[in-house]
């Protein structure tokens, strides 16, 4: 009974936060350049609550369905979500390798998530990703590394390479954690729409004359820490269960991750949702502006 009553009373502060989010969302649309107008602070409290509620409630339900307690897992979920956000604030800032540093800060919250989730200690498999690699730090019993490569990643960045309209920016890639194409002289199109920049599984292609210091890169920079986390806390999961009911076991994944679970399911959530109301696009919007 009270493990029903705290899941009632997450979700329904769930849905408080979302329809907050939204409200602010809506006031900020009357200003022409489309950004939100509420001091900084008020939405940095509303992304953190979101985050960590959504990674609380995961948590604890992944760890519910593993006959363990779900206040553990919400309460563990919701720091690693909170920490997760972090990444995404550090991503944002203004110097090199800040998008290369809040990957791997935003990976530890989506790990102490996950572990949350696993009824694992925080700190026991933290997950950080390098370009289309993740690196698997396991702490029991010595400190030991797998890499692990996401296939759907690495088969964006072979297309990207062997695209003679693209071009590689070493720089902006070192300072991203992640590979940053350019698209000179093309239109970069997606959804049917114009765009200034996109971020695709293990890369980033932004327009070719734009500045790598400019709110388009800082703005895919966060999309990838958002990517990692969704990766982390859902895909893995989900893959797992796929790769196990498939081939009997999951030996295959202690050396490849698929990556198609969060792609599929976003093609799924796009559907219907215009794009200025995408939550991630929300938080992205915010936590970017300058």
């Amino acid at each position: 009974m009270r493990s029903r009553t705290v899941r009632r009373g997450t979700i329904l502060l769930l849905f408080i936060t979302v329809v907050t989010t939204s409200d602010v969302h809506a006031q900020a649309s009357e200003d022409p350049n489309g950004r939100w107008t509420p001091p900084t602070w008020v939405g940095d409290v509303t992304f953190v609550g979101l985050n960590s509620l959504i990674s609380g409630i995961t948590a604890g339900l992944m760890q519910e369905l593993r006959d363990g307690s779900f206040q553990d897992g919400f309460a563990k979920g919701a720091l690693g979500g909170a920490i997760a956000y972090g990444g995404r604030r550090l991503a944002a800032a203004d110097f090199d390798g800040a998008g290369f540093l809040g990957r791997q800060f935003g990976a530890v919250g989506a790990s102490m998530a996950r572990n949350a989730g696993d009824a694992r200690p925080l700190l026991s498999r933290l997950q950080f990703p390098v370009g289309p690699v993740t690196f698997d730090v396991l702490t029991g019993g010595g400190t030991r590394v797998k890499p692990r490569v996401n296939l759907m990643a690495a088969g964006w960045i072979i297309a990207a390479l062997l695209d003679d309209r693209m071009e590689l920016d070493g720089g902006a890639s070192l300072s991203a954690g992640i590979p940053v194409f350019r698209a000179p002289n093309h239109i970069i199109t997606t959804e049917d729409r114009g765009a200034s920049g996109i971020a695709a599984p293990g890369m980033i292609l932004i327009a070719h004359d734009l500045n790598p210091d400019n709110d388009t890169f800082t703005h895919e920079r966060i999309h990838i820490v958002q990517m990692d986390f969704a990766q982390i806390l859902w895909g893995d999961p989900i893959e797992d269960w796929m790769v196990t009911r498939i081939f009997g076991d999951r030996a295959v994944l202690s050396y490849f991750q698929p990556g198609i679970a969060m792609p599929l399911l976003y093609a799924g959530a796009v559907r219907g949702l215009d794009y200025q109301d995408r939550p991630w696009e929300i938080e992205a919007s915010f936590v970017g502006q300058r």
